[in-house]
């Protein structure tokens, strides 16, 4: 079985590579960007089954991501992964259906546990 692509897109490296080991070791293929910019670019050359999405980016806010793939039709899965537990993000994650919004730090059981919750996989390797 092959399991999908998940575009992660993360700024921070030590998360951003803590998380690619995590998913790797379970099998997922994963593409990662530091800039929404990036993911966009990466989200146009592999169309992912999942993005994983920081909202904090260097060059502009993550959820221009998801308004650029509402625009193309196609909204993938997302798990929102952020600082930020305010209100306002947690309604605009309402507004572009994110299926998970996991407040950092955010422990590998938990992230595992949303990745095969939002892919709905079974038989999770926690």
């Amino acid at each position: 079985m092959t399991l999908p692509d998940i575009l992660l897109v993360e700024d921070n490296p030590d998360i951003a590579e803590l998380e690619i080991r995590i998913l790797e070791k379970r099998g997922f293929s994963i593409r990662h960007a530091t800039t929404t910019r990036g993911g966009i670019l990466l989200y146009n050359e592999h169309k992912p089954d999942l993005i994983i999405l920081d909202l904090n980016l260097p060059d502009i806010g993550g959820w221009q991501l998801l308004e650029y793939a509402r625009q193309r039709g196609r909204v993938p899965p997302v798990i929102v992964t952020s600082a930020n537990d305010d209100m306002l993000n947690r309604i605009n994650g309402k507004l572009y259906n994110v299926n998970h919004y996991l407040v950092k730090p955010v422990s590998k059981h938990i992230l595992v546990e949303a990745v095969y919750d939002v892919l709905k996989l079974q038989n999770a390797r926690l």
